[in-house]
């Protein structure tokens, strides 16, 4: 099923930001905040679920069969880890 992605927010250096829809539905809010620090940036990642209580029960059910996982909350955080040494590795490199 596909899903909707709308950028709500970016101003580069310092912010991006966006949702992601499906059946016209806003399911999830993603942003990413980076900040001046001595020795180069952090940058933040931030995730809200927008799922209503029935349908992220249904829809964890069949992503963490999918993903192979019995803890979505777990692999979500592994995940986001790798996006942001990914991301490190990317501006260090200059390539980002």
């Amino acid at each position: 099923m596909a899903h909707d992605v709308q950028v709500t927010d970016a101003d580069p250096g310092h912010t991006f930001a966006f949702t992601v829809a499906m059946l016209g539905a806003t399911i999830a809010e993603w942003s990413y905040r980076v900040e001046p620090t001595d020795g180069g940036c952090r940058v933040t990642e931030r995730w809200t679920d927008r799922r209503s209580g029935w349908v992220r029960r249904v829809d964890d059910g069949y992503v963490c069969s999918m993903l192979r996982t019995a803890d979505r909350r777990e692999r979500n955080r592994q995940d986001t880890r790798t996006t942001l040494a990914t991301l490190q590795a990317k501006v260090e490199a200059g390539g980002g």
